[in-house]
């Protein structure tokens, strides 16, 4: 499955995107009157399978291939004795093939993720029913508008998140960092009719003046270019 990553140097986004937001929550307001947009953790998210794919490891009885494979390629000057010792030892030792030791790496691993990656939700949509029912206060909210070639540029870029019916695992052992990367944040589950926008999330941990429009219900009361 193929995932469009934002190009900035491209424009292969909107030129604004939008974020409903509750005008009574005075973090919410933040965003105008501090300049600062929350990056949520995944850990905080309805959905539980949002940034959190399933994951497939390998069997104990693949673990030798497995290392054999991965000390070829990362140690391409070894000898074939000296592969076949690293394959055998890692196979013995690593905690992929102890499952009490892999249920605690990947609980280590889920919280260190969770407290360090931060997720913004967008949408391409600022007139969505839907949406200004359940994220803007039942349409007595606030809907905020980027200028989306400045977002990503402050938080490194993003990408179009695509709804399925049935989540994929995360395969440990074929899937590359690109694609254990896309497939958790990327993938969401189908979910009616909150699903029928386009939605960009990105990790960030700051943000610049890229204020572009601002609606009160469905009433535009400021535009505010970069």
């Amino acid at each position: 499955m193929e995932i469009r990553i934002i190009d900035n140097k491209k424009n292969t986004h909107p030129n604004i995107l939008y974020k409903y937001r509750n005008w009574d929550n005075e973090l919410h307001k933040k965003v105008l009157t501090d300049n600062i947009l929350y990056m949520a953790s995944p850990r905080d998210f309805e959905d539980i399978h949002d940034c959190n794919i399933p994951k497939k490891f390998p069997k104990k009885s693949e673990l030798y291939d497995f290392f054999l494979k991965k000390s070829k390629t990362e140690y391409p000057n070894r000898s074939r004795s000296e592969h076949r010792q690293y394959a055998r030892y890692w196979r013995d030792k690593s905690p992929l093939g102890n499952p009490i030791q892999l249920s605690q790496l990947i609980e280590r691993f889920n919280n260190e993720f969770n407290n360090k990656f931060g997720v913004l939700s967008l949408t391409a949509n600022y007139d969505n029913n839907a949406m200004w029912e359940k994220y803007a206060d039942n349409h007595k909210g606030i809907c905020f508008g980027f200028n989306a070639k400045s977002l990503f540029e402050c938080v490194g870029g993003g990408g179009e998140v695509q709804y399925i019916d049935k989540l994929p695992t995360i395969n440990f052992v074929d899937d590359d960092f690109l694609n254990k990367h896309v497939k958790n944040i990327f993938l969401k589950k189908t979910n009616g009719a909150l699903n029928k926008n386009t939605d960009y999330i990105k990790c960030g941990s700051q943000m610049l003046p890229i204020m572009k429009d601002v609606y009160i219900s469905r009433l535009k009361v400021l535009l505010k270019s970069v």
